[in-house]
């Protein structure tokens, strides 16, 4: 804090012994954080608010990662398919055993989701994107596994 009660810099202290030593003993948890310390529990406030705003790289990142299960799917089912839908495509991996059927679930959660983010993004939380980029990413690494 600088004189005018302004935040300049915030530091983590840690309280790993061998950063410490054996010479100096470690800052006690209430010198670093007093009982009713206002400058966290204004930081508190401020981060509960922030978690509930979309970033905006938020979406661009689950659609970017949601894009590459889309293209390997309608590759995989290229073939078979008479058109170039994603629906035909995962109806094919199924009848086709192209991909686990739980990891077919996964996908068809995630295209519902994917729909809602892209025709209703005001509807959407920063958390349940968080949750879903997860769980795509997940699936990505299970996609992968089977190339």
């Amino acid at each position: 804090m600088d004189f005018n009660n302004r935040l300049i810099a915030k530091f983590k202290i840690t309280t790993n012994v061998n950063f410490w030593g054996d010479d100096f003993d470690r800052l006690p948890h209430n010198a670093i954080y007093p009982k009713d310390d206002i400058v966290k529990k204004i930081c508190d406030k401020v981060k509960s608010e922030v978690d509930e705003y979309i970033m905006p790289g938020d979406i661009g990142e689950f659609l970017n990662k949601w894009s590459e299960v889309e293209q390997f799917l309608l590759d995989k089912t290229e073939k078979e398919r008479k058109t170039n839908s994603f629906n035909e495509a995962m109806k094919i991996a199924k009848k086709k055993n192209i991909l686990d059927e739980n990891i077919l679930m996964q996908i068809d959660k995630l295209r519902r989701f994917r729909n809602e983010l892209v025709h209703q993004p005001k509807s959407t939380s920063a958390k349940s994107i968080n949750v879903f980029l997860d769980i795509l990413n997940d699936v990505v690494k299970m996609v992968l596994s089977t190339i």
